[in-house]
């Protein structure tokens, strides 16, 4: 995408990350899910946690759950549910960086500063968490007193004080969401905005007349403060703004820029629209400063290009192919083996203990939502590589959910919990525990060279992915057979 001068004014404290519309509408669609997944997950912790609090305080479980120490099951089995909530919470602030085209300086890192999202829109993640928690505890509670005997006192001032604590949380998310939800509209409107200049504004070429490192990266990105010569009727305009890139592209005087404005409001930065050009011009050769960073005192130099335009990282097309087979094919065989375990043990046991069979269940579904990506994967390697059920969040879940089963069969009395049955089940939970370490190689990096074994020039893919012109991507692939997308973007 290319950006408008308004999200690059110094005044303005930002800096634009433009993309190609196709990876913005792909990380909006997988930032949609991550919230969805979110509110879902936080709402299940919410309600574990208020239930199992009034049942370990003051109530006695109904006559259905007493076959096992049902409080002890359901925290086991919230605690795994809240290890993935916060993991849903940790992709949404560079996701709206690149789905909006432009960050701040926030946390601070060795190589520079991570990119944060617009100020408008931030605590997006903690009012998703926060609306599913208020949500769940309160519904925890309400579901302990119905269906709990032993209320009394202690039941009222339990109750009086989760809702307490669900109020305040429901509260801080009745008053944030108006504004989030302002400020969203507000950035579609923009973009719109953008997008209309591009397709339709007058278009002229500026030239670069100054490029003057700030002293700081973001995501391992020097930025510059440019300042750029362009003709508007018969006038030459001068505007100064931030941009942002990897050492390997560092600008000079001289190089182009794709100017775009409304005819009816030239001087409206929100209607001037800018574009870098990439292919073609020359860069700056002395990159040692601008990849100087810092740890622990000690300083070293980061990588002057992003990892899928460095030559030593790209994996041959035969071995990720042979990644993806494998990764796929050992998830498909866990799936059939972990249903296997959940059979034999309804043949032998019948459905004692209750939650035994949903857990064996839950872990072959993930196995084959696994399994499903790592096809489509195969099938498709430009898609965005943080799914819900990518590697990191199915590993999480799946080995803790492991942890969490295995753990309560070794301290449940309950009937019908044979030795055999033990092994057996244990068995098939440790095979999940340990799929982390045979299927989470680079694959979901190296697909992003599952290509010919000619790949381009970087400066072409560098220029189609960062191009506000939506036939970009579709030519650099017809043209090479490199199916660039959404894993080139953070």
């Amino acid at each position: 995408m290319a950006f408008s001068l308004a999200q690059a004014l110094p005044e303005a404290g930002t800096v634009p990350f433009p993309w190609a519309p196709q990876i913005r509408r792909a990380h909006l669609a997988a930032l949609r899910l991550r919230l969805a997944v979110s509110v879902a997950a936080w709402l299940v912790v919410g309600g574990g946690v208020g239930w199992t609090t009034a049942v370990l305080t003051w109530a006695r479980p109904p006559e259905w759950l007493a076959v096992v120490p049902s409080g002890a099951v359901v925290a086991v089995l919230v605690s795994v549910v809240a290890v993935t909530a916060i993991a849903t919470l940790d992709g949404i602030g560079p996701a709206l960086v690149v789905v909006w085209g432009y960050g701040r300086p926030g946390a601070v890192a060795a190589s520079g500063y991570c990119a944060a999202p617009p100020r408008a829109l931030r605590g997006l993640g903690a009012v998703a968490a926060g609306a599913g928690l208020s949500t769940g505890l309160a519904a925890g509670v309400a579901t302990a007193l119905l269906t709990s005997t032993g209320r009394g006192v202690g039941a009222a001032l339990v109750a009086a004080a989760a809702l307490l604590v669900s109020g305040i949380i429901g509260l801080f998310v009745a008053v944030s969401l108006p504004r989030l939800v302002k400020a969203w509209r507000a950035e579609r409107r923009r973009a719109a905005e953008r997008d209309r200049v591009y397709t339709t504004g007058s278009h002229v070429v500026g030239r670069v007349t100054a490029a003057d490192y700030q002293g700081y990266r973001l995501d391992a990105q020097p930025v510059f403060r440019m300042t750029l010569e362009y003709p508007v009727r018969e006038e030459i305009r001068r505007v100064e703004f931030l941009h942002a890139d990897h050492p390997c592209w560092a600008p000079l005087p001289g190089n182009e820029f794709d100017v775009r404005y409304d005819p009816a409001s030239p001087d409206d930065p929100e209607t001037t629209v800018l574009e870098r050009r990439i292919v073609g011009q020359s860069f700056d050769p002395d990159t040692a400063p601008l990849r100087q960073g810092r740890h622990e005192g000690e300083s070293f130099l980061t990588t002057e290009a992003p990892d899928w335009a460095l030559p030593d990282t790209k994996a041959s097309p035969a071995r990720v192919r042979y990644l993806l087979y494998r990764a796929c094919t050992v998830n498909a065989v866990a799936a059939v083996l972990v249903a296997g375990a959940a059979v034999a043990w309804t043949t032998g046991h019948g459905l004692t203990p209750w939650w035994l069979v949903p857990c064996l269940l839950v872990m072959s579904t993930l196995y084959t939502c696994h399994a499903a990506w790592w096809w489509g994967m195969l099938r498709r390697a430009d898609r965005v590589a943080d799914r819900l059920w990518s590697p990191t969040a199915t590993a999480w879940l799946g080995c803790g959910l492991a942890g969490a089963v295995v753990a309560t069969v070794l301290v449940s009395v309950a009937p019908g919990a044979e030795p055999g049955g033990v092994v057996l089940f244990t068995g098939a939970a440790a095979l999940l525990a340990g799929f982390g370490g045979v299927t989470n190689d680079s694959v979901p990096e190296e697909t992003r060279w599952l290509t010919g074994d000619t790949p381009p020039p970087v400066d072409e893919v560098r220029q189609a992915i960062r191009s506000g012109d939506p036939e970009a991507l579709p030519r650099l692939a017809a043209r090479h057979g490199y199916r660039a997308g959404p894993r080139h973007a953070p």
